[in-house]
């Protein structure tokens, strides 16, 4: 039997950035850790029983148990306040599971290189001063028990546990002494139990991760790309922009061009959580995102007043081309996009479709409503972020602040400019609260082909998220000059819009083509 450990919450620190929530919930790239160590686990031990201790009163989410079940992973419900042993005692005589090998890893650990063997303790060097039990130390760095444990007897184990008075280690150094345990060092192994750990962990995670653009190392991020007026925009969006604005971006450290005449820029790297990751696997309340879309709305209205401050023939200038460059963004990107997903797919887009078993308009008719009634959104000129979407906003719970990565600073045509309509980033945000666009890229959707252009489809949500969007809904952003129902027909396009991103995962397309229908229904009904 394999036990994960994970019966107690995160601490203080990491429950301000995440809310009430075991280790293993923790996110990563868009993922809980748990996920990442079931991969792990299941590649070393493919038929052992695998159980996860849980805190008795925490509630799964619907991506939680669609994981238990694609896994066969077992829970176990842990009242709160026991200890380490305690905990993983009760476990054990629970699941009346007591005869042959344990093996148990740490809610809080992930280890790649898991070593073999039945009675082991993995160990891993480390210069981060924290409370592991040490194995052994010099001046530069201690060698500690990195959280994973397997024992050829589990019933021995139960017995060591029982007469520890709670203590783990001590538990362990006993059934050491009786049924020796090798130690075995491994190489890979992140620690997210802490705050400083955990930030560590997702910063080695990001640089490990295949991207051809970016790459972390020495606190900054370094980014480059084959679309330079692309990383050319960024650059002069970064240099350009107010110092309010400024305020709320990472420090811009270096720009230029490489030896190979590539455009790239190099900022800090900030050790901070994107809002997508909070809002698909964090558990917040409805006071924590009213503050989070206040912030944006401040954003918003710092955008605006740095238009409003330009000289007025500049302005008109602008406003004049922000208001061409928004009917370019609503309707001929999104037509090229479309044609260009009807291209890969082979899909008609002038018949219509079936979803769940009720009609819907061809996607090009769906096109041309949502571009008509976008239309009628007046233009807000102002300061465009341009990707204004939750992955592209970081939040620092210290601070109790955002800052924004990634801006566009590219207008349709190529050229370079810092100001846009501002409506256009309202809908960003609203494709991230209210098309759930996060929730489709974890994976938490359902959808099958069931003919020609028939699909069932449903999204796996919790409970809590409605009042979030009901919140969201009832923000005011930029004096009322954008309101959210508005925004919804802007939002469609976009989901349109970033079909033929997605070429690399078929279903997933058809979810994010399914839930512009479903911002239809909205619509409609609104």
């Amino acid at each position: 039997m394999i036990l994960v450990t994970a019966a107690a919450y995160v601490g203080q620190e990491l429950q301000s950035g995440f809310g009430r929530v075991p280790p293993c919930m923790l996110p990563v790239g868009n993922r809980p850790i748990l996920e990442l160590q079931i991969e792990v686990l299941r590649s070393k031990f493919p038929d052992e029983r695998l159980v996860l201790s849980l805190p008795a009163n925490f509630q799964c989410a619907a991506g939680h148990a669609l994981t238990f079940a694609r896994h066969r992973i077992e829970t176990i419900a842990v009242k709160e306040g026991l200890t380490l042993a305690d905990s993983v005692l009760y476990v054990i005589n629970a699941m009346a599971d007591d005869s042959g090998v344990l093996r148990i890893l740490h809610g809080d650990t992930l280890i790649f290189d898991l070593p073999d063997g039945d009675d082991v303790i993995a160990t891993g060097r480390t210069q981060t001063d924290y409370p592991w039990e040490i194995e052994g130390a010099n001046a530069r760095e201690e060698i500690v028990w990195s959280g994973y444990f397997s024992f050829s007897s589990a019933r021995q184990l139960s017995r060591c546990l029982a007469l520890s008075g709670g203590n783990f280690a001590a538990a362990l150094h006993n059934y050491d002494a009786g049924c020796k345990l090798a130690r075995a060092e491994v190489t890979r192994w992140l620690d997210v139990g802490h705050i400083n750990t955990f930030f560590a962990a997702r910063e080695q995670m990001t640089t490990e991760r295949s991207f051809n653009s970016i790459t972390i190392a020495d606190g900054c991020v370094r980014k480059t790309g084959e679309n330079q007026r692309k990383i050319r925009g960024e650059i002069n969006w970064l240099r350009t922009v107010p110092r309010m604005i400024k305020l709320r971006t990472p420090q811009l450290v270096e720009a230029g061009d490489d030896e190979h005449g590539q455009p790239y820029y190099i900022t800090e790297y900030m050790h901070l959580v994107p809002l997508n990751e909070l809002f698909v696997h964090s558990r917040h309340s409805v006071i924590f995102w009213n503050s989070i879309y206040g912030h944006c709305e401040k954003f918003f209205a710092e955008c605006r007043r740095a238009f409003e401050v330009l000289p007025p023939d500049v302005r008109a200038a602008e406003a004049a081309r922000v208001q061409v460059e928004a009917q370019q963004l609503r309707v001929a990107k999104t037509a090229q996009r479309l044609q260009e997903f009807s291209r890969q797919r082979g899909f008609a887009l002038d018949r219509s479709w079936h979803i769940n078993g009720s009609e819907r308009p061809s996607l090009w008719a769906l096109f041309e409503l949502a571009s008509a009634r976008a239309a009628q959104q007046p233009c807000v000129p102002g300061v465009l972020h341009g990707d204004f979407c939750f992955s592209n906003i970081l939040y620092d719970s210290r601070a109790n602040a955002i800052k924004v990565i990634d801006p566009r600073g590219v207008t349709h045509d190529g050229a370079l400019s810092i100001y846009g309509d501002l409506a256009y980033d309202i809908a960003k945000l609203s494709h991230s609260v209210l098309g759930l666009y996060d929730y489709i890229m974890a994976g938490l959707y359902s959808v099958e082909e069931q003919g020609a252009y028939r699909l069932a489809f449903s999204l796996r949500i919790d409970p809590w998220l409605q009042p979030l969007q009901q919140a969201f809904a009832a923000q005011v952003f930029l004096g009322g000059q954008v309101t959210l129902r508005a925004c919804l027909p802007q939002v469609i396009l976009l989901f349109l819009s970033m079909l033929p991103l997605h070429a690399d995962d078929e279903r997933r397309q058809l979810a994010l083509m399914a839930n512009a229908y479903r911002l239809y229904d909205e619509m409609e009904s609104a």
